[in-house]
């Protein structure tokens, strides 16, 4: 995935050399026509990558989420053995957690997640049913300390995935001209840059 989010910023930084190399002092370089086609193929050039980019993304995510089949069970993550500790240490944890509050919750998965404390699959499962109580403490990484090995990388490799499709869309001329057409009123285009829909602000009648 770390390969995969490198081709991301590699392909929109060609992207954006593409249409400098047709500016020279900030003007076109060539005539109203050639310009329009050039920009045109820098721009199909970037779609068709990230597309492919996208399928490989969604190859990792499916992947992992039939991996992570048992993620939503979370009584399957722990042993007849760690299920039995867990209610031994229930009434315990729940106090510590309460002593924590969000701010000693919250500085507790920061140290979990940059491997400075690891915890207890039973006492990280009890931790995160009281986190899930609490607004604002990440339920997640209690969760996935919770969770068998092979589940807890299924798991964190569908988060990565899901943020690189997400971060690959952002990248997509569309979205960029459809954020603009909402700030400024501009036109929306689709993935060849022809207008596709036409925006004109409501009138003011204030």
């Amino acid at each position: 995935l770390g390969i995969l989010e490198s081709s991301i910023e590699t392909a929109v930084k060609e992207h954006n050399a593409a249409l400098e190399k047709l500016q020279r002092n900030g003007r076109p370089i060539y005539a109203p026509e050639v310009q329009r086609d050039q920009e045109l193929k820098a721009r199909q050039t970037l779609t068709a990558s990230l597309d492919r980019l996208a399928e490989k993304a969604a190859a990792f995510r499916e992947r992992a989420e039939k991996t992570a089949a048992g993620r939503d069970d979370p009584y399957s993550w722990l042993s007849t053995e760690e299920l039995q500790r867990a209610a031994m240490l229930r009434e315990f944890v729940a106090e510590d957690a309460a002593v924590l509050g969000v701010e000693g919750l919250t500085r507790l998965s920061i140290e979990v997640v940059a491997g400075r404390r690891q915890l207890d699959r039973s006492i990280a499962f009890l931790l995160m049913r009281e986190a899930t109580k609490t607004n604002g403490v990440p339920v997640d990484v209690f969760a996935r300390a919770a969770m068998p090995p092979e589940l807890a990388a299924a798991d964190e490799e569908i988060q990565k995935s899901q943020s690189l499709e997400r971060k690959i869309d952002m990248y997509r001329p569309e979205w960029i001209e459809r954020i603009n057409r909402n700030a400024r009123g501009s036109a929306n285009y689709d993935a060849t840059g022809t207008p596709i829909e036409s925006w004109v602000p409501a009138p003011n009648n204030g």
